[in-house]
């Protein structure tokens, strides 16, 4: 794994503490904003193998940690928020599909919680969900909150 697909797979094991990721500004890519991203608990997951579907919930909130000088994040920061949100939900959903499609893995340990829904270890078995496993429709969704926004060094207008 790169370094992208090393941060992703702690964040979706449960095992991400924090690390300063760079995100740039969709309208202005000269804009780069860095942000401390921490773990807030546990990603949840529920698995529906009636309909095939895997729905994840992350749990991550960030600190600014630098911010272009000309640049006034506070007026935005709820789409900024947005704006991150989609773009970790669909960075996971592509690792985890890339890995299940391309190398038959399950290496975030979805079958694991699968094995949940089944009375019996043969059953699991019988159900052949490593098989099954390339059906199964993924989203992730992330609880996503910037922290101490207040903190920002503020423009005099």
């Amino acid at each position: 794994l790169g370094e992208k697909e090393s941060v992703l797979y702690n964040i979706l094991r449960g095992d991400y503490r924090s690390s300063y990721i760079t995100f740039r500004e969709k309208q202005d890519s000269d804009k780069p904003v860095t942000l401390k991203i921490a773990q807030r608990k546990r990603p949840m997951i529920k698995i529906d193998k009636d309909n095939k579907k895997v729905r994840i919930r992350l749990y991550l909130e960030a600190d600014f940690y630098s911010v272009s000088a000309d640049y006034n994040i506070e007026k935005r920061i709820a789409e900024f928020e947005g704006e991150t949100k989609k773009e970790i939900n669909s960075a996971c959903e592509e690792f985890i599909k890339s890995v299940r499609d391309n190398y038959g893995s399950d290496i975030v340990g979805i079958g694991l919680e699968a094995k949940k829904l089944f009375w019996t270890n043969k059953e699991f078995e019988e159900y052949n969900w490593r098989e099954k496993f390339s059906e199964y429709d993924i989203s992730v969704d992330t609880d996503f909150k910037i922290r101490r926004t207040g903190l920002t060094m503020r423009e005099k207008e």
